[in-house]
């Protein structure tokens, strides 16, 4: 959980690296500038995908943190009365397909996918 950047799980031909802004700028301060300037240019050319802090996101939005936790807030509600908005094209296929799946087959998937992962996803959903 220290390291800052993680591969994608689903294409991991793509080598497509998260970078979690929480960890960013203790990460930073170890980092040669050599390795600062081609961090920006992997999050610049979508190499790599930065995944902001709360912090950061109020920062460069020009909001403030309260302003994020209530929007959240208000999704999670109307989440949670069946409204759960707009829903990609990806995540529809994926319910279809883990609906389809057996329980051996989904304990499989979650090895594949990496505990970890999966455990991050929940907590991000899971207030």
């Amino acid at each position: 959980m220290l390291d800052i950047t993680r591969f994608s799980h689903v294409n991991p031909e793509d080598k497509l690296n998260f970078v979690s802004g929480r960890g960013l700028p203790h990460r930073k301060s170890a980092m040669t500038k050599e390795e600062r300037i081609g961090m920006a240019a992997d999050l610049v050319t979508g190499k790599a995908r930065l995944e902001p802090s709360l912090a950061q996101a109020s920062w460069l939005m020009s909001v403030t943190p309260a302003q994020i936790r209530a929007e959240l807030k208000a999704r999670a509600t109307a989440n949670k009365n069946g409204s759960n908005g707009s829903i990609s094209d990806e995540a529809v296929y994926f319910v279809d397909l883990w609906t389809a799946l057996s329980t051996a087959n989904r304990e499989a998937a979650f090895r594949a996918m990496g505990v970890a992962d999966i455990w991050d996803t929940l907590a991000k959903v899971i207030d």
